[in-house]
């Protein structure tokens, strides 16, 4: 593949010029969402995707398709007449927001043709609520920030991989991590995550509230967005996936993800995955990634992104030989296979008869036996806590892992970790 092509040949007198080649990558796009051309402030409800698999085509077009085994709800857009320059085009002036997935999956958009933004597409988390009863609400793909304490009631830990924490019985918090650890004293901060490449498609993770302290909520975490394009990527407007600030002085989120492959990207716009990075308790900032033949973005991002070239076709889900990791059942009550960690009872996951300790097994894929895993224990109303799994049989191709849960009375969200060797 080359990216352009200028000639200049001349034999005999006779000159050949052969103009500019572009590129187009191969994109799994049928068109079944159609175009995306808002005229005005828009909002994409993401619970009104059909669940499948993410090569389904759209039965609704514009609605996209919810798949749970990638999570991740997909739209597939392409030109549908042939004087149609862009598939995407969002004018200045217009912002498009989203509303969250059940799930709370994350937004990939698979774009056969040109995409322009000049306008705004906001994944942003929420500010920290003054509720004791609310967690604040993440972009798609983050995580939710811990809902405040009031009198008579504790508080809770930030949702996500980099979760922020608070001290028992203290009214420290914590930021959450992404890139870097989140700050805080007395080790409070969310731990970091993620790789470059934003393979797989995560957002933010939510700040802690401030226990002991009335109406402090946590941050929510910044989304995250996958856009691929066979031919280009236009952004003279601003991608945004910011991580918000905790109420007060609780957690601060951390920013979520921005992923963007085309053969080429160019423009005068902004990527920003912004933490609140300049206070105690702040959280990191998140990832952006470029991935093209030709990248002629004027501003670097906030956090500067990195760059890579897309292959043809692209990587959009992990390989298959990722590692990971699945809860398959806590005492003994089976876990579903696309479970939401939803504090609403009765829509929990799993409905337990008492606060024992329960015993939760873990299964795992490509997954050596000598690496560490972690199980994180966010309970609605208390201390958070991590207790370690333990390897149980198996070999680094599937293995059987398990874990002692102290659960609280009431709802609590199990967080499971594993860090290579």
């Amino acid at each position: 593949m080359f990216k352009k092509l200028s000639m200049l040949c001349a034999i005999a007198a006779i000159a050949v010029s052969a103009a500019t080649v572009q590129a187009q990558l191969t994109v799994p796009s049928d068109g079944s969402d159609g175009l995306f051309l808002p005229t005005e402030n828009t909002t994409i409800d993401l619970s009104t995707a059909a669940t499948g698999v993410w090569t389904d085509p759209a039965p609704v077009p514009g609605q996209g398709v919810y798949d749970a085994d990638k999570w991740a709800v997909v739209f597939k857009y392409a030109p549908q007449f042939g004087n149609q320059e862009f598939a995407i085009d969002i004018p200045s002036g217009v912002t498009v927001t989203f509303t969250n997935h059940p799930s709370g999956a994350p937004v990939v958009w698979l774009v056969n043709g040109k995409v322009r933004i000049n306008g705004t597409i906001k994944l942003d988390g929420n500010i920290g609520t003054g509720s004791s009863a609310t967690f604040s609400t993440p972009g798609p793909g983050g995580f939710r920030g811990g809902h405040a304490a009031l009198s008579g009631s504790a508080a809770a830990a930030g949702l996500g991989p980099g979760g922020g924490n608070f001290v028992a019985g203290g009214s420290i918090s914590g930021g959450a991590g992404h890139a870097f650890q989140g700050k805080g004293s007395a080790g409070v901060g969310g731990l970091p995550y993620s790789n470059a490449r934003i393979i797989p498609l995560i957002g933010g993770s939510g700040g802690s509230a401030r226990n002991n302290v009335v109406n402090d909520g946590g941050g929510a975490g910044g989304g995250a967005i996958l856009i691929v394009a066979s031919e280009e990527i236009i952004v003279n407007g601003t991608v945004r996936a910011n991580g918000l600030q905790g109420n007060s002085s609780a957690g601060d989120a951390s920013g979520g993800g921005i992923r963007l492959i085309s053969d080429r990207v160019s423009g005068t716009g902004q990527l920003l995955a912004t933490g609140i990075v300049n206070t105690s308790t702040g959280g990191s900032v998140g990832r952006i990634r470029v991935e093209a033949n030709v990248v002629t973005l004027a501003n670097a991002g906030n956090p500067s992104f990195t760059v890579g070239l897309p292959g043809d076709p692209p990587m959009v889900w992990p390989p298959s030989d990722a590692p990971r990791v699945t809860p398959v059942s806590l005492a003994g009550v089976p876990i579903p296979t696309d479970p939401s960690a939803s504090f609403n009872f009765p829509l929990s996951d799993v409905s337990l008869s008492s606060a024992a300790p329960a015993l939760l097994e873990i299964e795992a894929t490509n997954l050596p036996t000598t690496s560490s895993m972690t199980v994180r224990i966010v309970p609605d109303h208390g201390d958070p806590m991590s207790v370690p799994a333990i390897f149980v049989s198996g070999n680094d191709l599937n293995s059987t892992w398990q874990a002692f849960c102290n659960l609280a009375n009431g709802v609590s969200a199990i967080q499971i970790r594993a860090e290579l060797p």
